[in-house]
């Protein structure tokens, strides 16, 4: 990316987020460092984009000198924070496992902890703030009642009914641990049921690779699976923060030997080629990543749907002021290449019960139906009062 196009801020966070730590690199961010108008500017982008701990790690260590005094403090206090939240979740996902392979369940950890010691090196060097453990459907209730017996309780306080209709709509449940401060997302699929399917689901669960934190074995995500998933995740989110893409380019610089012709199948029968050529795309726009999504091309073609999408992302992500809404219904129907996937994300989106219409309306397991029938109400009466609250009707005369 010429750092023309953006601003001396963006620039500089650009460049530390992607850094491999060689000579040339460190000697750039001091370069970059030295062209910052704003520090004031480039936190509140490195706290938009959750990558305060990479910048105070690059920065820290090759630009001290540089930097506002007031600013290093202020990333070194919130960095140190953020290692203290990171070390307890650990703590506490090692815990959660023990309990889980104490009751004989299989589970997979993502995101998190896993991913920050597979792809980081480091568990202080990627921000998280709740644990993301997934469980086959079939053991679901098992696994919920382990971790209540654990002293979890559901966030949200539903009833059977209402959480029978959450099970079948949606993917995870919430669950809190007063004493730790640490919430689990059970999750009973992986996403949601706009971006996969369920005869997909059990490919998740192939291939697995095993890390091992705080002395316990633990099986997560293997290595294809992990960046396909990272390429969904981000692409889900329209990749509104740059530390999804760190988390992606970093999987790509550590499984550069990864089975692209594998990905591209899983992808393909999952319906997600274009938000995985999105992904690699904005890794070389963003991140200068060729190197890295080289091997991803090799004998296949660009996709030209996915570069224009990823020049509009780029853009956005660029943008000053930040954009105050970057998720749009546009970017996600055309990061879908087939048109049966549009729908469901359309319906999805529009009719498919939310935790949130479960929660409100409540209705019998027997009337879940009409869940699609009010959703759609009530999104139009929200629209309507949002409309109205800003621009209120005019006074007759």
């Amino acid at each position: 990316m010429s750092d023309r196009l953006a601003s001396p801020e963006l620039a500089l966070l650009l460049h530390a987020a992607a850094s491999d730590g060689t000579v040339a690199a460190r000697d750039r961010t001091r370069e970059l460092a030295q062209d910052v108008v704003s520090w004031p500017r480039f936190l509140e982008r490195a706290v938009q984009h959750a990558v305060i701990p990479l910048m105070d790690h690059e920065l820290g260590r090759h630009a001290a000198d540089l930097v506002a005094p007031e600013v290093a403090s202020w990333l070194r206090a919130a960095a140190q924070e953020g290692a203290v939240r990171s070390l307890r979740l650990t703590g506490e996902l090692v815990a959660v496992q023990r309990v889980l392979s104490g009751a004989g369940i299989d589970a997979i950890p993502f995101k998190g902890p896993t991913l920050a010691a597979l792809v980081y090196g480091n568990l202080s060097l990627r921000q998280f703030e709740d644990l993301d453990i997934l469980v086959r459907d079939r053991e679901l209730d098992r696994a919920r009642a382990a971790l209540l017996a654990a002293g979890f309780a559901p966030v949200l306080e539903l009833n059977e009914d209402q959480r029978a209709s959450i099970v079948l709509s949606g993917h995870h449940e919430q669950l809190y641990h007063a004493e730790s401060g640490s919430t689990v997302e059970l999750h009973w699929s992986l996403n949601n049921r706009a971006l996969t399917h369920d005869a997909f689901e059990h490919e998740w669960w192939r291939g697995r690779q095993t890390v091992t934190i705080g002395g316990f074995a633990m099986e997560t995500l293997g290595p294809e699976r992990l960046l396909l998933y990272l390429c969904m995740h981000g692409g889900k989110h329209s990749w509104a923060r740059l530390s999804w893409l760190c988390d992606l380019q970093r999987a790509l610089r550590t499984y550069a030997r990864a089975d692209w012709s594998e990905i591209w199948l899983l992808a393909r029968a999952n319906g997600a080629t274009r938000m995985v050529a999105i992904g690699l795309a904005l890794v070389e726009e963003l991140f200068d990543g060729q190197s890295l999504t080289a091997p991803a091309w090799a004998a296949r073609p660009r996709d030209a749907h996915a570069d224009r999408l990823c020049t509009l992302i780029a853009r956005r992500l660029r943008d000053e002021p930040i954009p105050k809404r970057p998720l749009d219904f546009r970017v996600q129907l055309q990061s879908r290449e087939r048109y049966g996937d549009r729908l469901r994300y359309t319906w999805h989106i529009l009719a498919a019960p939310h935790a949130s219409d479960v929660a409100l309306l409540g209705l019998p397991y027997s009337l879940h139906f009409m869940y699609y029938v009010l959703r759609p109400m009530r999104l139009v009466w929200k629209n309507l009062v949002r409309r109205t609250a800003g621009h209120p009707w005019p006074r007759r005369k």
